[in-house]
């Protein structure tokens, strides 16, 4: 899969290059998807009004708290988080 970094702040996640700050090619994918928020000590993940969802052990989500090894699927594409501040896709 592809690592992506996280620096401080907010990340979009989503299938379009003009909104999202991490494009997924997954047509299942909103154009804005989800967002992940970092700070110091925590990161939270925030769905974003998306058609199909954000979804954690299969449920969706409207925001939830990261810790490490979180798997959260957006359209068919599974993201791990990583606390060393990274998602894998």
């Amino acid at each position: 899969g592809v690592v992506h970094r996280l620096q401080p702040g907010t990340t979009v996640f989503g299938r379009s290059a003009n909104s999202a700050d991490v494009v997924i090619d997954d047509p299942g994918m909103s154009r804005r998807h989800f967002e992940i928020t970092v700070s110091h000590d925590h990161a939270v993940a925030t769905d974003l009004g998306s058609t199909n969802g954000t979804l954690l052990d299969g449920r969706p989500i409207d925001s939830v708290s990261l810790s490490e090894g979180t798997v959260l699927t957006a359209g068919d594409t599974p993201v791990t988080y990583s606390e060393a501040g990274s998602f894998r896709e």
